[in-house]
């Protein structure tokens, strides 16, 4: 006779005949059915701090899932009544990345069942990007958290591309990581996994996170003294950027021109004019992002100019114009001869 599993015992049977007659019950030494252990559904990798695991087991039993190797006697993980054969279990509780070992045994009728199969099976969660640096010459760093002890985190740009950008292996929850190389200036968007290492089972993809990398600063060379209003400036960059020559603190610029094999040079567009010092700074851009060269000072020069020239009563003559403020003005007859006829000093609002 095949005893239906929900059965936990026999103590009794009678005989059926033409489905209306029934002989007398013969009571018989008990005969006990053991309650066979649930079945756990192997979950492989869970990537929820709080994951669900299923399986199988007998109508109407209650299954309690239990974790293996616990010290004390503790409350089960999770319980759940069987349905149809089958029951799933949501651990409410925070258990923590990294590989759980569980067992279930089920409940009916007042018997327990014994343990099931152990089942492993690896929380892992996505990292967490926190921040992000470039340095001067254009290596990121990223750090963050989240990570399983002993961890590899890898860092790719979004897509995949490029592959492993970074990579390395964690002893706490916090994790940093730099380039081993410079990165191209421009803007990039990246995600990170970690791959558990035990298993080898990879997380979800964290967040999104956007590194900024500008370019290297450009240089500009001082010109020294210039005594002309457009003289051609010079310094260096990134191949393919574009230079352009601003005063510091404006945003007229004097003149653009593209880097040519990490070097320019480039004959200024609008008139610079007669001071002492006069700051200027080269911006570059490349891919959509800007850096900017230290500031230069030098010292501009130019030809005084003569805006008036009148005869007074006694027929001295005065002569007026524009110079550098505090500059010495000397006027000579044209040609030099008879040497120096008149001198004064430009005063602070440029005209002498």
């Amino acid at each position: 006779v095949e005893v239906p599993a929900e059965a936990v015992s026999i103590i009794s049977v009678r005989v059926e005949f033409q489905a209306t007659t029934y002989s007398p019950w013969a009571y018989v030494t008990p005969v006990f059915q053991v309650l066979a252990p649930p079945v756990i559904t192997r979950p492989g990798t869970q990537w929820t701090p709080y994951p669900t695991l299923r399986g199988t087991g007998v109508t109407g039993a209650q299954v309690d899932l239990l974790p293996l190797f616990q010290d004390g006697v503790r409350p089960p993980l999770g319980t759940a009544q069987v349905r149809g054969g089958t029951w799933s279990i949501t651990i409410g509780s925070l258990i923590g990345q990294g590989v759980h070992v569980v067992y279930a045994r089920q409940t009916l009728g007042g018997e327990t069942s014994g343990s099931s199969n152990w089942v492993s099976f690896v929380v892992l969660l996505k990292p967490m990007i926190t921040g992000v640096s470039v340095s001067v010459g254009g290596v990121p760093s990223v750090a963050g958290g989240g990570a399983l002890v002993g961890a590899t985190i890898e860092i790719f740009f979004v897509g995949g591309g490029g592959g492993v950008q970074l990579t390395t292996v964690q002893s706490g929850v916090t994790w940093e990581a730099t380039a081993t190389r410079a990165w191209a200036a421009g803007s990039y968007r990246i995600v990170a996994r970690q791959r558990e290492p035990l298993t080898g089972a990879y997380s979800d993809w964290s967040d999104e996170k956007i590194v900024n990398v500008a370019p290297a600063p450009p240089g500009l060379n001082n010109p020294g003294l210039v005594t002309v209003a457009r003289p051609i400036l010079s310094g260096s960059g990134v191949s393919g950027a574009m230079i352009a020559i601003y005063q510091r603190g404006f945003n007229v610029p004097f003149a653009a021109t593209i880097v040519q094999q990490s070097s320019w040079s480039v004959l200024l567009t609008r008139d610079l004019w007669s001071a002492d010092p006069l700051i200027l700074e080269a911006r570059q851009a490349v891919n959509g992002m800007t850096s900017v060269s230290a500031p230069v000072s030098f010292t501009v020069l130019l030809v005084p100019v003569i805006t008036e020239v009148t005869v007074l009563a006694d027929g001295r003559p005065m002569v007026s114009g524009r110079g550098l403020s505090g500059a010495t003005i000397e006027v000579f007859h044209t040609g030099g001869a008879g040497g120096l006829q008149l001198s004064a000093t430009v005063q602070a609002q440029g005209t002498w």
